[in-house]
């Protein structure tokens, strides 16, 4: 006969041989679909203006004068690139730069970005699935075309029209650079002439 003491050890004996199940990966806190980006629940379109930008991110670290102007925010290891020409007193965001590894570059953030980048796209053929892929240090081109074909646009795998991949050379860490930019056939923005 079995007593109550013998069969709550095998009970608590038979739950420590079993290995806990994994923590679910943290949902990311920046999410890509199109021309959008969400951070945090905030939704912020490339080619509006830099203060909904500041909204969402808080004020930047630091100003680099180049190309049209960028902004850093050194500690979430992001930037964005102004658009240019701009009117001085209404600039608006061209690019979001997310940075995966450490530079020594004038406008790379002092800290890299930490979390990983959900990435959403509609496929490509009607009725298809939709394209989804978690961008982080360490992701490398192959790993990311079990997903869809990267195309090359400017000399960088790309995503989609809006969203462009740069890697270490081969046999370096995977992926070094996510930009969200403007892709001039489908964003107009206020103070530019429409296509003729």
């Amino acid at each position: 006969m079995v007593t109550r003491a013998l069969c709550a050890a095998l009970l608590l004996g038979a739950g420590a041989c079993t290995s806990p199940a994994p923590a679910p990966e943290p949902e990311p806190e920046l999410r890509v679909e199109g021309n959008t980006v969400i951070y945090r629940g905030r939704r912020l379109v490339i080619g509006t203006k830099l203060t909904e930008w500041k909204r969402a991110f808080g004020d930047p670290s630091r100003y680099v004068d180049r190309d049209g102007g960028i902004y850093v925010w050194d500690d979430r290891g992001l930037a964005v690139s102004l658009r240019y020409p701009f009117p001085q007193g209404d600039p608006h965001v061209a690019a979001l730069r997310i940075f995966f590894v450490p530079r020594e570059v004038d406008f790379w953030p002092r800290s890299v970005f930490r979390g990983g980048v959900a990435f959403a796209q509609e496929a490509e053929e009607p009725g298809g699935p939709p394209v989804l892929a978690t961008l982080r240090a360490g992701v490398t081109a192959f790993d990311l075309e079990h997903h869809q074909h990267l195309s090359t646009r400017y000399g960088f795998p790309n995503l989609s029209p809006y969203t462009v991949l740069r890697f270490a050379p081969s046999g370096g860490i995977g992926l070094e650079l996510c930009s969200v930019q403007v892709d001039p056939r489908a964003v107009r923005l206020p103070w530019e002439a429409p296509p003729p």
